[in-house]
């Protein structure tokens, strides 16, 4: 998300058409209406199979997405996008992008297979190799938190048959990649997502054999505490998609058990969770009746304007009327006070019982096509 009007979501279209196998929507309404698009950037697919693997909106007109050979670029919000790629780079042959992240409107890095690591400090004009963290580290994810600090992390998921979980890589940089940490690495399990509420505090979430995983950390991602994860009403989590915190204690989960998409709440730095109710989540579809919505990924522009995409194209809305009183610690380099904890136990709206207003969440659900 862009800001509370503008967001761009990115994914795989799963009709049976080749040449719409990949999807870009963007909103400019605040998710009242899509507009999908599958651009190339002016680089052609082979067969029009577009793939994108990620995307980040550095500011509302500044958007990018990750492809394979490719880096795609809009400086309008998505409405047309340019295609950033390097001599040996093809479409659909590699190198595999896997994730962008900026620190503000021109310093940003781009991750991908083969130890790709690029930066560049002019809004995406020019990329700049840096050095991997070990050499040909299959990288899947970066974040930035700010133009020198950064993360980055890797792992397969044992979806393919006879493979599984290995892989597990994290490495962190304090000067904006010049050089590498390895955190660990040839770990067997998946990291999925690394998100860091500053420079110093935040929680890594991962895959194994022996189910989902949920760290913390408050040195910037040196040392990691196992936390638990909790069981919800729809049973016991046995994958893990996002974790997203606004300040050291408001914080979500989202995590899933057999298919079933459950969001956990916090507002007391994971001291308590609290189940959220999504029976109502359902995707309309072209099947007798409408079926169950699973999420993967959260994405906020602020603590009161967010998103949720998951499979089958769905895209839900997220709204709030506003924090409690005491509310602070947010996030950003300066952020993660102890103010704010349990700052929406008497909030001004949401549920019944004045919390987290995720009935806003669930509620304008946005069908894609098929």
């Amino acid at each position: 998300a862009g800001d509370a009007l503008h967001a761009i979501a990115v994914g795989v279209h799963q009709g049976m058409d080749v040449n719409s196998s990949g999807v870009v929507s963007r909103t400019t309404d605040g998710g009242a209406t899509w507009l999908d698009d599958a651009p190339d950037g002016g680089v052609p697919a082979p067969m029009g199979m577009n793939v994108y693997t990620w995307v980040e909106m550095a500011s509302p007109d500044l958007a990018f997405i990750t492809s394979i050979g490719k880096l795609l670029v809009s400086t309008d919000g998505g409405a047309a996008w340019t295609a950033y790629r390097e001599a040996d780079w093809r479409p659909l042959m590699g190198p595999t992008l896997q994730g962008v992240s900026f620190a503000n409107e021109t310093t940003g890095w781009i991750v991908g297979t083969n130890g790709l690591v690029r930066r560049t400090t002019d809004g995406g004009a020019a990329w700049t190799p840096l050095d991997p963290p070990f050499a040909d580290a299959a990288i899947v994810g970066v974040l930035a938190r700010d133009a020198t600090h950064l993360w980055t992390w890797s792992g397969r998921d044992g979806s393919d048959p006879g493979s599984g979980y290995s892989g597990g890589m994290l490495a962190r940089s304090v000067d904006g990649g010049a050089t590498w940490t390895v955190v660990f690495r040839d770990e067997a399990r998946e990291v999925h997502r690394v998100f860091m509420l500053n420079n110093a505090e935040g929680w890594m979430i991962s895959n194994s054999s022996a189910g989902p995983r949920l760290e913390h950390t408050t040195d910037g991602g040196a040392t990691w505490t196992d936390m638990p994860i909790p069981s919800g009403a729809m049973g016991v989590p046995d994958y893990s998609w996002d974790v997203y915190f606004f300040d050291r204690c408001e914080g979500l989960l989202l995590v899933e058990s057999t298919d079933n998409t459950l969001v956990f709440y916090t507002r007391d730095r994971v001291a308590t969770w609290e189940d959220q109710d999504l029976a109502s989540l359902r995707v309309v579809i072209p099947l007798p009746i409408p079926i169950r919505a699973r999420l993967t990924n959260f994405d906020f522009a602020s603590r009161d304007d967010g998103y949720a995409a998951g499979f089958h194209e769905s895209l839900v809305s997220y709204a709030s009327d506003g924090p409690g009183p005491g509310c602070g610690g947010g996030i950003g380099p300066g952020g993660g006070a102890d103010e704010g904890c349990g700052c929406r136990a008497t909030g001004q709206g949401g549920s019944a019982a004045g919390l987290f207003c995720l009935a806003a969440f669930v509620a304008v659900l946005v069908r894609r096509r098929l």
